[in-house]
């Protein structure tokens, strides 16, 4: 199939090739009309005769106009009108093509727009044959609900104690603390954050750097932390256990019971996402898979 890039490149080196023809055609009509007129006037054509008229030099070098070796001043005049309209004619040409171009690719764009502006966008899709104008994008539209996972911990010697309480950490820019209003992310990526909303797509399983990630927030490793906006346990020991709420998010209505409470955010709760795991349980797992065991300071 032809697509845009071959289309693209074919037309400019289409367009580039008609004007050199042209520049050449030109420097040769040039060249045979100065031999032409300087064999009438006795003297031999030379090829710095041929630029210097080019140039606009005139008379050539070795003579004044009307005097042996030179040639008629209205002849010199004939040859830059000759040349100046061939390169003319060569410039028209391309500008011909790269203006039709240009309208073909506005032509073939207009289900692209009228898909752009649709409620119902499709992505990653062509709309013609040529395969010229296409659609590319992650996410066609936006959700008015996100997922999100929620890591809390315990200073509880037992996780399974209803007197437990459990601590959240918070994220730099995800959803988390629900009066904390949204970041601005531009131009800073946060990897960790985007990571953790397409983990709550998913389960732990599927995504086990999560289970990695608990074992350092277990052992308060700086590097880690630095990652967080909050640790709920900083100034104090380690948390004894983590583990991994699942909740639904979405906005607050303006001008609602939320939102006068200062709230941005309205969760409920899904269920568990993984398990309370703690620092000597998950050895064994690091083991398994050859990662570092994280150690308390």
């Amino acid at each position: 199939m032809i697509n845009l890039t071959f289309l693209t490149f074919f037309f400019l080196a289409l367009s580039q090739t008609i004007w050199r023809r042209a520049d050449l055609w030109s420097d040769s009509m040039a060249l045979g009309k100065v031999g032409w007129i300087a064999g009438a006037g006795g003297v031999s054509p030379s090829p710095r005769a041929a630029v210097s008229t080019r140039a606009g030099s005139w008379p050539p070098q070795g003579g004044r106009a009307g005097e042996q070796g030179g040639a008629e001043p209205i002849a010199g005049t004939e040859i830059t009108f000759g040349s100046a309209f061939v390169s003319r004619t060569g410039c028209y040409v391309r500008k011909v093509v790269n203006i039709s171009f240009g309208l073909l690719i506005a032509y073939l764009s207009i289900p692209v727009v009228l898909n752009l502006l649709s409620s119902r966008q499709v992505m990653n899709t062509s709309f013609s044959p040529l395969r010229i104008v296409n659609t590319y994008g992650a996410f066609g539209s936006i959700t008015k609900e996100r997922t999100e996972v929620i890591l809390q911990g315990t200073s509880s010697l037992d996780p399974n104690d209803p007197a437990a309480v459990w601590e959240e950490y918070d994220f730099k820019c995800k959803p988390g603390e629900l009066k904390r209003r949204p970041c601005f992310i531009t131009p800073y990526h946060y990897r960790l954050d985007w990571l953790m909303w397409f983990a709550a797509f998913q389960t732990y399983e599927q995504n086990e750097w999560i289970i990695h990630l608990a074992g350092k927030l277990l052992a308060q490793e700086e590097e880690t932390l630095s990652l967080m906006a909050t640790n709920p346990f900083a100034g104090r020991a380690p948390p004894r256990w983590i583990r991994a709420e699942h909740f639904k998010y979405k906005f607050s209505r303006p001008g609602g019971k939320h939102a006068s409470e200062g709230r941005w955010w309205i969760r409920k709760r899904i269920g568990p996402y993984f398990p309370p795991v703690n620092l000597q349980g998950l050895k064994k797992f690091y083991e398994d898979r050859n990662w570092p065991y994280p150690m308390r300071d």
